[in-house]
């Protein structure tokens, strides 16, 4: 399942850091040029999940870029990866107050 997959994704180290956390950045189904839709990797698919989740944040109330970020980063899951690799780690969407 989705566990599993994680950690294949994990294993093979290609998910992108994003400065403070790790979010999807690899095979993400998007939109592309000519109406069409394309799989595409990197730091350009994993900011939108950040920012998403960092909007989440400001929108419960964290009016501050250190309580955005604090948020985020107790929502967070450590992925058991060196902080390099994951900042404070995976964040859940569902934990984030």
């Amino acid at each position: 399942g989705d566990h599993r997959d994680l950690h294949r994704l994990i294993r093979r180290q290609r998910q992108m850091c994003i400065r403070d956390s790790i979010a999807p950045g690899v095979s993400i189904y998007s939109t592309y040029k000519g109406g069409k839709y394309k799989k595409m990797s990197g730091t350009s698919m994993a900011c939108p999940h950040v920012a998403g989740l960092a909007a989440m944040a400001a929108a419960a109330g964290n009016d501050t870029p250190d309580k955005v970020k604090e948020s985020l980063k107790k929502a967070a899951r450590d992925l058991g990866l060196a902080p390099e690799k994951q900042g404070f780690g995976l964040i859940d969407a569902a934990k984030i107050k």
